[in-house]
């Protein structure tokens, strides 16, 4: 499994250096309250994406928390098929691999749309809980292409 780090652009806060899950390594060099810029993190398995976190601007918390604004959850399925996740504000736990959002979160599938008021969810099993209230809209598949 590989992970990936690509950011446009950081600026650093003076505090002491907050050591970070090695792997992600570029975030071992910066210190805590760092903020980076359109931030892309993808998880490859076995050579094919699985799933991808963006965030208009991330910020280092602590050595476990990493804060991110504007966030896009892309999870994909052995076929390609992507279940879509957007909220405004979400933490990501680096040591359980968990994303936890007290914020509006919408979820996005091929026919389904759901919106609700926060977001657990495990990046690794790909599981999670949408917190209610819970609006939700499917869209029968059309039958006749």
């Amino acid at each position: 499994m590989t992970v990936a780090l690509s950011a446009s652009a950081w600026s650093a806060v003076d505090t002491p250096i907050v050591p970070i899950e090695k792997k992600i390594p570029m975030l071992e060099l910066l210190p805590k309250g760092s903020e980076l810029k359109r931030v892309s993190i993808p998880r490859y398995e076995k050579n094919k994406i699985s799933h991808l976190l963006t965030a208009e601007k991330m910020r280092i918390k602590g050595d476990d928390e990493i804060a991110g604004f504007t966030v896009n959850i892309y999870l994909y399925n052995k076929k390609g098929d992507k279940t879509h996740l957007f909220t405004n504000e979400a933490t990501y736990y680096l040591s359980s691999k968990k994303a936890v959002s007290s914020q509006k979160t919408i979820l996005k599938e091929k026919n389904i749309t759901a919106e609700g008021t926060g977001l657990l969810l495990d990046t690794i099993s790909k599981k999670g809980f949408l917190q209610g209230p819970i609006q939700t809209t499917i869209r029968p598949a059309k039958i006749n292409k």
